[in-house]
């Protein structure tokens, strides 16, 4: 994580207050876990499938109406 972009702002808006003042503040690392748990993010996988896990989630925005997938990512 780095300062510009916005992403300390969002963060502080994503999880509670004190873990994020906790982590921008003191450099703290979370775990898979609990940034899965935070929704942070939104899988965790073994080590050398991230990409194949990629692959598989766009497969699926793929398999969806075009003009659904553009009003969903519009903003």
């Amino acid at each position: 994580m780095f300062p510009l972009g916005g992403s300390t702002i969002r963060l502080r808006r994503q999880i509670p207050y004190t873990l994020a003042a906790e982590m921008l503040l003191t450099g703290r690392r979370v775990s898979a876990e609990e940034a899965l748990d935070y929704g942070l993010i939104g899988h965790i996988v073994e080590d050398g499938h991230a990409l194949e896990k990629a692959k598989e989630i766009a497969e699926r925005i793929c398999d969806n109406a075009p003009l659904s997938i553009k009003a969903i990512t519009k903003y």
